[in-house]
């Protein structure tokens, strides 16, 4: 787990400390207008090296983040799969997505993720450092790999 040095007197609306870690997620509609809205390990286990993907859902105009993979802790079980959180943007409440489907095996960690259009749905894209492929059907919550 990494943190971030938080520098004297910053106004923080969460209990105060001076690290914030890697299971916080940050909120900020102003430079001088920050939460920090922290999780219980059990809702979003601390986590680096994940991806996080903006999608609008253009119907109902919700704004969510997809936060995908990552390493976190040495003994955490999530170290042994690909996890997906989405993070609801109207109230910043988190939820781990069950997927499906043929996706990447372990922590997925250091890779890359591009919101696509497909067949008119939305997927993520992620492309691991060993260059393989695989698109997660947001609506669906299935993965499958891409073969070139």
């Amino acid at each position: 787990m990494y943190s971030l040095p938080i520098p004297d007197n910053f106004p923080l609306d969460r209990k105060q400390h001076d690290t914030l870690s890697s299971s916080d997620i940050l909120g900020t509609t102003k430079v001088e207008d920050v939460t920090i809205y922290g999780y219980p390990e059990h809702v979003f286990p601390s986590t680096d090296f994940h991806t996080a993907t903006y999608v609008k859902n253009n119907e109902t105009k919700d704004e969510f983040i997809y936060i995908i993979g990552g390493l976190g802790y040495m003994t955490s079980s999530h170290r042994r799969e690909t996890r997906v959180y989405r993070l609801r943007l109207s109230d910043f409440s988190i939820q781990w997505i069950k997927t499906t489907g043929n996706g990447p095996v372990g922590c997925t960690e250091r890779h890359r993720a591009t919101l696509e259009t497909v067949g008119g749905r939305n997927m993520i894209e992620i492309c691991l450092k060993n260059h393989r492929r695989y698109r997660l059907d947001i609506e669906t919550a299935v993965w499958e790999p891409i073969n070139d």
